[in-house]
């Protein structure tokens, strides 16, 4: 069961790593169901949207995917009764992923707020 759930966690992640990285390097939204809103004012605020707000996405994308990379590594390499030291840098390297997520979302809010992005904003 670990090992099924620590492949799952490894596809998914890099999946999100790959698009991020995409996002990040080329500043441009995706392409198809996934590029779209909910509704068609989404639609127009992702059409005035600017690259650095898509790069901004990547970069939640990224990190998020690279959390997730990082947690089906420790299910797949944990042992059964773990040392501490080994847990402590388990815990460690996933709170500084998580801190690159928070940071990345942080941009993503200040960017989406500079060029009024949010639903609550006029299209």
């Amino acid at each position: 069961m670990r090992l099924a759930f620590g492949l799952v966690f490894l596809i998914v992640g890099n999946l999100a790593f790959i698009t991020g990285g995409r996002q990040v390097l080329t500043g441009k939204n995706l392409n198809g169901l996934l590029g779209r809103g909910f509704t068609r004012s989404d639609d127009l605020r992702m059409q005035r949207a600017p690259a650095v707000y898509f790069r901004a996405m990547g970069s939640m994308i990224l990190s998020l995917g690279l959390l997730v990379v990082w947690v089906g590594i420790a299910f797949l390499t944990t042992p059964d009764e773990p040392s501490s030291a080994y847990l402590v840098t388990i815990f460690g390297i996933a709170g500084l992923l998580l801190g690159f997520l928070i940071a990345s979302t942080g941009w993503l809010t200040v960017v989406a707020a500079k060029h009024r992005l949010f639903r609550w904003d006029k299209p």
